[in-house]
């Protein structure tokens, strides 16, 4: 491949309506840099650290009701664009 070729990905949709995939697409990334910024102490670790930083957190703060609240946050802001609430496959392909 050139330098002047672009790659370009293909993503599946997270939902089938495109207002509704837009919607879920723009809290999925605002929930992934909300993440990011939780895990910048170990951004550069390897995945051995990472789990041992989010044990060691889980243990001393609030690091799963962080977590909890960005999933909580995304669900009600989600409910406030679509009129309805996000059912458990919309939240699970946004989440994991």
């Amino acid at each position: 491949m050139s330098s002047n070729t672009t790659q370009s990905t293909t993503t599946m949709p997270l939902s089938s309506d495109p207002t509704t995939d837009k919607i879920m697409r723009e809290l999925e990334l605002k929930a992934e840099i909300q993440v990011a910024q939780l895990m910048s102490p170990v951004a550069n670790g390897n995945p051995i650290e990472k789990v041992a930083f989010v044990a060691t957190q889980s243990k001393t703060t609030d690091f799963g009701d962080k977590l909890l609240s960005i999933m909580s946050e995304g669900a009600d802001e989600f409910q406030s664009k679509t009129g309805r609430p996000m059912t458990y496959s919309e939240m699970r392909a946004m989440y994991g």
